[in-house]
Parts: structure tokens; C-alpha cells; sequence
């Protein structure tokens, strides 16, 4: 509760400084404070922020990455037909629900899915990393466009379609597109659930499009399912007497990527009472590894998660690099792969639903970890590498 507090009177203080920068001469600033903002109760996602004054919300995005942090994108949102308070100067004024919208990823298409509103959807970046099929299906027919993603975004059809909203990932580099959308006269709104430290972080994001959909009561009752089924996951394997070795990740050009190692997946290893030994840092995010360091880890190693997109057993891992055959996993049969769940086009649901279904994630990794604890759990997400 301290620390939620102590976020709140953050957010406000930023708010008024925000504020106060603003305010035309010879005003008395008591005129143009805004009413008081209460600060939405976020549990585990730390890159973004929702204050409602009850006429309108401020829905701020913690920027990634970049030289200058803090508050990178700001939202006002007000109701259809409510005016913008005029005090923020520097936010982007939404009026909610948004009804036209473009997506750019799988994990948005999977939270939008389930706040029932896909039918909302005008365009989506790239069908070939969408497995949802009525998106799918909807792109077939034409009903939904494809625009592209970042830098390479068919800005002439987005602004022909005119849409409500853009989605796109923020990462504070060079490649963000914000600035090119707002000077076409389109509303962007961003984020960055990548970068979220916690499983539950991740999947709170809901809550961030809920706002826009004016779907937060949704939003709230299918996190709250979510927290409370991964809490009683957790609990069951929080004392286990030993933890597996787990490595990440796989040969790239020489190097070792941990792709799919991000802060977050790390944290849904630990929680399942498994213990990453790949990296030192606490900062995990994709880092590319020596292949000496790596193979040393991996012939430690009990387990082997994400040992590549298409591996489908263990003959096409070993012709990838023969140095496999002497990884502890690969000798006991203990490689797994986050490709048990994929559609017809080979499209891999696991970064689509797996983004909203932590419990799920955490229950197959208890299961491959600490088989005696689930026995009846069968794998969702993960399937064993023979």
C-alpha cells in the first residue's frame, strides 16, 4: 500500500508540474488545476500509468528506452462530445471508446480479443505473426487491411483509412514512428508490454486498452482471474527443495540469442521453481551471449527452453551445431519447445494467447520442472523435443 501511494503522489506532482508550465498570464492557477486525478490501482505493470478524475482519464506511457526517461506518451481521454481540459498541453486527446483502430502485434490482437472488440479492428501490421482467425479471416475477405510496421508503415493507406487509433511498440529509439504519425494528422498510441519485469506485468496491459475501450471493468475482472489462478500456481512450487537449471535461447551467426529471455520470462522461470543460470544480469533483454559461454552453461544446464522457431526434434537440433550432443538436456531428452499450440499456417500462438494466459505458461513450465507436482496438467504451450 506504501508503495502504491508513493506512485500516486509521483504521478500527481508530475501532473501538476505539467501543468503549472502551462498556464496563461495574468490566470490564477487555482483556475486551471484540473479536479482530482485518483490513481488507478496497477499491481505489476511498471510502464504504464491510468489517473481519472472522473471526467476524464490520463493514461501515461513510461517511455523504454532512450536518453532522456520518464513520461514519454500521454493520453487525455474524455468521453464522445467532451471537450479536452485545456491544461494539457503536451498529452494527445483521445475520445472514448475508440471505434477504428489498428493493431500491430499478436499480444494486442490477444488482449482486444478479449475484451470482445476485434470487430473494431481496421488493419494489422503483418498476418504472418497474427494467428487469431477472425483476424486472419477478415484479412482474406479485405475487411482488414495490412499496412506494415514501423519505419516500413503504408502511411498512404492508414491515412485512406483514417482510423480512430494507431497501435504500435514504443521503444525509444530510432525506430519508433510516433513523431511521423502525429505530423500526418493520426493518433498513435504506444507501448511497450515487452519491457514489463513480471508475467503479470504483461498481461495488465489490458487494463491499458481497456481504458481506450472504455472496457475497464472487463479488463479488471479478467486480470483479477488471471493474478489469483498464477498466485496459487506460484505458491505450490515456492519452497520446492531443488530447482532445475534452465538455459535460453539458441545459435545465431555465431553468438547465442536469448530470444524469448526477456525480464518477464525469466521471472515466470523463477516462479516456476526453476533456476536460470545463462546470465549474471537482472537486465534481460535479448541479449546476445558467446557461443563459449553458452556451451559451457549448456552442458550443465538440466533443461533447454526455446531451442529455435521451426526445431521439431532433436536430429534437426544436432545438425544446427553438433556441439549440442554434449548438453545435459539434449543427452536426458529434456529440450523444450514453445511450439505446442500452432495454427494451420504454422503461426505460434504462444505470443498471442500465452501473452493473457500467464497461469497457463506457468503451469506447463511446473509441469516440465517438477512433474510430481502437476501429473495431470497437460502442456498447453510447450511441447518435449525427441
Amino acid at each position: 500500500m506504501k508503495k502504491e501511494w508513493i506512485k500516486t503522489a509521483l504521478l500527481l506532482s508530475t501532473l501538476a508540474f505539467g501543468i503549472s508550465c502551462h498556464h496563461a498570464p495574468g490566470e490564477k492557477m487555482e483556475s486551471e488545476m484540473p479536479e482530482k486525478m485518483e490513481k488507478g490501482l496497477i499491481q505489476y505493470a511498471t510502464r504504464f500509468h491510468i489517473a481519472d478524475s472522473g471526467n476524464y482519464k490520463v493514461v501515461s506511457v513510461i517511455k523504454p528506452k532512450g536518453k532522456n526517461k520518464g513520461t514519454d506518451y500521454q493520453y487525455i481521454l474524455s468521453g464522445k462530445g467532451n471537450p479536452t481540459p485545456r491544461y494539457f498541453t503536451e498529452g494527445h486527446p483521445v475520445q472514448t471508446p475508440i471505434e477504428r483502430f489498428t493493431i500491430r502485434s499478436a499480444g494486442e490482437a490477444a488482449m482486444v480479443a478479449l475484451l470482445d472488440d476485434l470487430d473494431k479492428v481496421v488493419a494489422i501490421s503483418d498476418p504472418n505473426w497474427i494467428a487469431n482467425p477472425y483476424l486472419l479471416q477478415k484479412v482474406a475477405t479485405g475487411e482488414v487491411k495490412v499496412i506494415g510496421r514501423g519505419k516500413s508503415i503504408n502511411t498512404e493507406l492508414v491515412l485512406k483509412i483514417q482510423p480512430d487509433a494507431v497501435l504500435e511498440i514504443g521503444t525509444g529509439t530510432k525506430y519508433d514512428i510516433t513523431q511521423q504519425l502525429i505530423e500526418l494528422g493520426l493518433t498513435p498510441i504506444m507501448n511497450c508490454i515487452h519491457l514489463e519485469d513480471h508475467p503479470l506485468g504483461v498481461a495488465e496491459w489490458i487494463k491499458y486498452f481497456g481504458a481506450f475501450l472504455n472496457k475497464e471493468e472487463r479488463a479488471e475482472k479478467l486480470f483479477d482471474k488471471i493474478v489469483s489462478q498464477y498466485d496459487s500456481l506460484a505458491r505450490i512450487v515456492k519452497n520446492v527443495n531443488r530447482k532445475p537449471t534452465v538455459i535460453v535461447g539458441n545459435s545465431r551467426k555465431g553468438m547465442w540469442s536469448t530470444h524469448g529471455s526477456s525480464n518477464y520470462f525469466i521471472r515466470l522461470i523463477h516462479d516456476a521453481g526453476g533456476l536460470y543460470i545463462l546470465e549474471d544480469s537482472t537486465d534481460y533483454q535479448e541479449n546476445l551471449i558467446s557461443m563459449e559461454k553458452a556451451l559451457a552453461e549448456g552442458q550443465i544446464a538440466d533443461l533447454w527452453l526455446h531451442p529455435g522457431q521451426g526445431i521439431k526434434d532433436l536430429k534437426e537440433l544436432l545438425s544446427e551445431d553438433a556441439r549440442y550432443q554434449y548438453f545435459k538436456s539434449v543427452k536426458e531428452q529434456r529440450v523444450y519447445n514453445n511450439t505446442q499450440w500452432l495454427s494451420e499456417g504454422g503461426r505460434n500462438h504462444y505470443w498471442e494467447e500465452g501473452v493473457m494466459e500467464p497461469h497457463l505458461l506457468l503451469a506447463d513450465l511446473i509441469r516440465i520442472f517438477h512433474p510430481s507436482i502437476l501429473p495431470n496438467h497437460k502442456l498447453k504451450y510447450y511441447q518435449l523435443i525427441q
